[in-house]
């Protein structure tokens, strides 16, 4: 994943990911990628630099590579981001939206993240 400019110059990117199926940028200029393969969720900021991750740990999950992130959509208002994902519950895989709800404590802490599967 590249930024480049109008004269085709690459300013930043980001390379350790795995078939990023979506992106959604974040009012701050922060950018969720669904890194599906990689089953996981990629918070990279202005300049594509890992902030954090946020992966499928919550109690309900069996085994992290069942999750599949492949659309996202951010909603400003709420700070809640909706995850359209490929999950598989007894050993059949379906499609599942979650919503995650990014928090941050202060402007210099790292996001905190709540996983409720709806």
């Amino acid at each position: 994943m590249s930024e480049i400019n109008d004269h085709s110059e690459v300013l930043c990117s980001y390379t350790d990911v795995n078939w990023p199926r979506h992106l959604s940028l974040l009012a701050e200029g922060d950018v969720l990628v669904a890194d599906c393969f990689n089953h996981r969720i990629l918070l990279l900021n202005s300049q594509l630099q890992l902030q954090g991750v946020i992966d499928d740990n919550s109690e309900n999950s069996d085994r992290i590579d069942t999750w599949e992130p492949r659309r996202l959509c951010y909603n400003a208002l709420t700070s809640e981001v909706y995850v359209l994902h490929n999950k598989e519950v007894s050993s059949m895989r379906s499609d599942h939206i979650s919503v995650l709800i990014l928090r941050s404590a202060s402007d210099s802490a790292p996001q905190e993240v709540q996983y409720d599967d709806a």
